[in-house]
Order: C-alpha cells, then sequence, then structure tokens
C-alpha cells in the first residue's frame, strides 16, 4: 500500500511538472504573441 501510495504521488508530481512546463510554453507564446517585444 505505502509502495502504491508513493507511485501514485510520484506521477502526480510528474503529471503536475508537465502540465505546468505545459501552460508556461503557452503562457510565453500568447503573451510574445499579445505584447510584441
Amino acid at each position: 500500500m505505502n509502495l502504491f501510495l508513493k507511485r501514485i504521488f510520484t506521477d502526480w508530481k510528474y503529471i503536475i511538472d508537465s502540465l505546468r512546463r505545459f501552460l508556461d510554453f503557452f503562457g510565453v507564446k500568447s503573451l510574445s504573441q499579445n505584447y510584441p517585444m
């Protein structure tokens, strides 16, 4: 059970990390489109 929870926690962290990277990528893209440097 402990191993199972550990695995879920690791997967969750990985998913959140991927989502954050995904949002950062699109956020930067949309920001550069709205406010050209």
